[in-house]
């Protein structure tokens, strides 16, 4: 038996043991964004496409009918600056397999005092000429600059034992990023930031693990000719490492693959 197989074995191990633990419910069940839209008297370069009002990320782990699973929440809202910024948001695409599951969906595009609201029937699928592979997706017509884009979805899916990176930083200036990892008290989720000056506070209660990162006025990144530059993004990068419900396994790390 490989390596490989020999730590898939023992992570069904202890997904099977996940199935008979104490399950956690999912903190933004009923979330929503706020009723009455922000407007704002935004004012920004006529070289900025758009500016990411809010960036917000929840990821919560649970037992949710006997598999383990990832529930994420993504909420965005974004201010529409040029003709080059309508043309990204004319199209957002989902990220959507097989094992997903879309649990809830909203999005709106505000400019001025109207208000167009998208529904989770109007989300479309596609298949991607190149590679034959489907893709979902939702299209917002009638934006222009000084529109707000705002959308949030929760999806819920097999968690990747490989770990998860997220980029908070991009090409575009971000006002307000937040991101909260919520985890079985059990289990110990270990994050690191790369790149960015900055920490995860981490919570812990008899129940769930806590980690959360709040950034303010985070700065478009100034890219360089011949250099990586989306390598050196500031991100964020988290995986699950111990299960601390046994004692004889308190100190050891959990066996992963790659």
């Amino acid at each position: 038996m490989t390596t490989k197989h020999l730590n898939f074995l023992l992570l069904s191990l202890l997904l099977s043991f996940f199935a008979n633990a104490q399950q956690t419910s999912f903190k933004y069940k009923k979330y929503d964004w706020e009723q009455e839209p922000q407007h704002g008297n935004y004012s920004f370069n006529d070289s900025t496409d758009y500016v990411l009002l809010l960036s917000k990320y929840l990821f919560n782990y649970r037992v949710l009918h006997g598999d383990y699973t990832e529930e994420k929440l993504v909420h965005i809202s974004a201010y529409i600056n040029n003709q080059a910024g309508i043309e990204e948001f004319n199209k957002v695409y989902l990220a959507e397999t097989e094992d997903t599951h879309l649990a809830a969906f909203k999005a709106r595009v505000i400019t001025g005092n109207k208000v167009q609201e998208i529904t989770e029937k109007q989300i479309q699928k596609g298949i991607f000429d190149e590679t034959g592979t489907e893709f979902t997706y939702f299209a917002l017509e009638g934006l222009e600059k000084g529109s707000i884009v705002e959308f949030f979805y929760i999806v819920q899916q097999r968690p990747r034992f490989t770990g998860v990176r997220l980029d908070f930083q991009a090409s575009v200036p971000i006002q307000r990023f937040e991101l909260d990892i919520y985890s079985p008290y059990y289990l110990e989720y270990i994050a690191k930031v790369y790149n960015y000056e900055a920490e995860l506070e981490l919570k812990e209660n008899r129940k769930e693990n806590i980690q959360s990162l709040y950034l303010n006025n985070i700065p478009a990144f100034e890219h360089e000719k011949n250099a990586p530059n989306v390598a050196n993004y500031g991100r964020v990068i988290f995986k699950i490492h111990k299960n601390t419900s046994n004692k004889d396994k308190e100190n050891k790390a959990l066996v992963t693959y790659e």
